[in-house]
């Protein structure tokens, strides 16, 4: 009926006794059931407690077998998840190093971007947009000087080497830079200095108002020369149909 003692129960002296109270039928229930075991009714009540703690224990063996049976499609669920999850971190780390990096390269990659805007070069105004959009609002007008001052000096050099056609339209290139690398006014709309009498103008834009006035005086000193050929070829062929 129950499980026998272990070997070590069994060779342990029992110097130890344990009473408990009955009524009448559940000693004759003890006994008979003893009886028919074969053994004294003190022995059937000890195996009976023993059995009992062993059949406990074995139910809760069974029972922690099944909560952990039952548990582990969560689990795995759960440690597939944290694995997606460990991978959008990590791919988030590497955007943000790649980020990083762009906005670490941004101011220099946006002064060659203007060399060559300056130049000439085609399609460039939007790698000037690109870069100037990833730095930050706080960083642009710490930035801009230095912007002006390399449009400066390239403006400088362009303008002693190009004729007045090139000139005009370098001037039209300064002029869309001007406004690409505005920084935006209190009310959100760019005002230049003109529009707004007093107020010091950005770097940018006073390059670009001093290349408006050197270029439209090359214009003038340009249409003048001309203007007095034309002059002087037609006195030339006056003087040349005169009657000798």
């Amino acid at each position: 009926m129950n499980a026998p003692s272990t070997t070590l129960e069994a060779t342990q002296p029992r110097r130890h006794t344990l009473a408990f109270r009955l009524t009448s039928s559940e000693r004759e229930t003890i006994n008979a059931l003893a009886r028919a075991d074969g053994t004294s009714a003190s022995e059937f009540a000890r195996r009976a407690v023993f059995g009992a703690r062993r059949d406990i224990s074995s139910a809760l063996d069974a029972a922690a077998q099944q909560g952990r049976d039952e548990i582990r499609p969560h689990i795995t669920e759960l440690e597939y998840e944290l694995t997606e999850m460990r991978d959008l971190v990590q791919d988030s780390q590497r955007r943000a190093t790649f980020l990083e990096s762009r906005l670490a390269g941004a101011p220099d990659e946006l002064l060659l971007a203007v060399r060559e805007l300056l130049a000439g070069i085609p399609r460039t105004k939007e790698r000037v947009a690109r870069c100037w959009s990833l730095l930050a609002f706080s960083k642009r007008s710490e930035f801009l000087p230095t912007v002006a001052a390399v449009v400066s000096d390239e403006v400088d050099q362009s303008l002693d080497k190009v004729d007045v056609d090139a000139a005009g339209d370098l001037v039209d290139r300064l002029r869309w830079l001007k406004d690409a690398l505005a920084i935006e006014t209190s009310r959100g709309v760019y005002t230049s200095a003109r529009e707004e009498p007093g107020r010091i103008p950005e770097p940018l834009e006073a390059v670009y108002f001093e290349a408006s006035q050197l270029v439209s005086h090359r214009i003038q000193l340009h249409r003048e020369y001309n203007e007095k050929r034309s002059a002087k070829a037609v006195v030339n062929a006056s003087e040349s149909e005169k009657p000798t």
